[in-house]
């Protein structure tokens, strides 16, 4: 497979290109990506799951859905709107 390096100013290795991907751009032209260019990346976390969320928003996830079928209605109605207003971003 045709693989095409990307580096930045330094001379350092900051991403990868092959030759399926520039296939998968043209056959699929409406996918859904980020300003800069990459497919978006969604993830499901329980609302006791606070390493993962933190970790997820470290990692520039696009979307988190919070699962609420195992919380209380209690720590659903906090946890929401703090985790919301805590990365307004994501």
């Amino acid at each position: 497979m045709e693989k095409l390096l990307l580096v930045n100013g330094k001379g350092e290795l900051a991403g990868l290109i092959t030759m399926r991907d520039i296939d998968r751009v043209q056959q699929y032209p409406r996918a859904a990506r980020d300003r800069r260019g990459r497919l978006r990346v969604g993830a499901a976390v329980s609302v006791h799951d606070y390493d993962r969320i933190e970790a997820l928003i470290a990692a520039d996830v696009d979307l988190i859905c919070v699962d609420t079928a195992t919380a209380t209605r209690e720590t659903s109605s906090i946890r929401s709107p703090g985790s919301r207003r805590a990365t307004p971003s994501t």
